[in-house]
């Protein structure tokens, strides 16, 4: 299960939390404004779009090197 809280993926079986129960700080969201959130989500789709094609890249890359070496 993911904490929403703080983020921490953890077993719901096994109890709370780990890291919200153990901590003294409770970790609070700040409230992003709108503008904010539209740089944050522009930013993520641009990561997206390069990040994606770069990674098929490699995987494209790698395939033609263990083709070459193998020949």
């Amino acid at each position: 299960m993911f904490c929403k809280k703080c983020g921490t993926l953890y077993n719901p079986k096994e109890g709370p939390c780990p890291k919200c129960s153990t901590e003294d700080i409770k970790y609070e969201p700040k409230a992003m404004s709108e503008e904010e959130a539209k740089r944050l989500r522009k930013k993520s789709w641009i990561q997206l779009l390069i990040g994606i094609p770069a990674f098929i890249g490699v995987i494209y890359g790698i395939i033609y090197l263990m083709n070459l070496i193998k020949q």
